[in-house]
């Protein structure tokens, strides 16, 4: 359930005033992620349900053989909300080829007074990397990102990665994820990538 459930990225509003949280899965698989804004005042107070207002993420045009949009990263930005995520692919199959069709990073910009997400930034994630270790024999897993493997335990990562063996989609078949937004001093727009596992 890496990148599925649970809380993703937390920034604060400029004025402290305000959090603003990425649930990655509220209510189950079939519900669409939310963003969370809270009202915790500066100096802080205890929130009540009252003071968060909720909206759901979009899923962005699926292309390829992308079959979901995962959210993680938010930046508060001068006033200006940022959300972004990966469109990916996820399969129980073993990854046999570099399947990256459709595969790419999203970052949206958020109207908090429309409610409207609109896509600020959209770059593919199908590019060649850097080996991530040193097994020739798995080049397509360790030179791509790939899609995300749903029916690998824990107990079979580990034995794949003591044996060698790719047989339950071992952990160096990276998986991507948008972990962190941010902006540097001329306003240029930095995308930290992180593996899923």
């Amino acid at each position: 359930l890496v990148g599925k459930r649970g809380i993703g990225g937390i920034d604060l509003s400029d004025d402290g005033k305000y959090l603003y949280v990425v649930n990655m899965n509220p209510n189950g698989a079939s519900a669409l992620p939310t963003l969370h804004r809270i009202f915790i005042n500066n100096p802080a107070v205890i929130p009540t349900a009252g003071n968060v207002t909720t909206w759901d993420i979009p899923t962005p045009t699926l292309t390829g053989a992308a079959t979901n949009f995962r959210p993680m990263a938010i930046k508060v930005w001068k006033g200006r909300i940022f959300v972004g995520g990966v469109c990916i692919k996820e399969t129980s199959a073993n990854q046999a080829v570099a399947d990256t069709a459709g595969m790419k990073g999203i970052v949206y910009e958020f109207n908090q007074t429309t409610g409207v997400f609109t896509v600020a930034l959209s770059f593919p994630l199908t590019y060649k990397r850097p080996y991530i270790d040193n097994n020739e024999n798995q080049r397509f897993r360790t030179h791509y990102w790939g899609p995300w493997q749903n029916s690998t335990t824990a107990t079979a990562i580990l034995n794949d990665a003591l044996s060698g063996n790719s047989t339950n989609g071992s952990p160096y078949g990276s998986q991507p994820i948008m972990s962190n937004i941010e902006f540097d001093i001329n306003g240029d727009l930095i995308i930290g990538l992180r593996d899923r596992w």
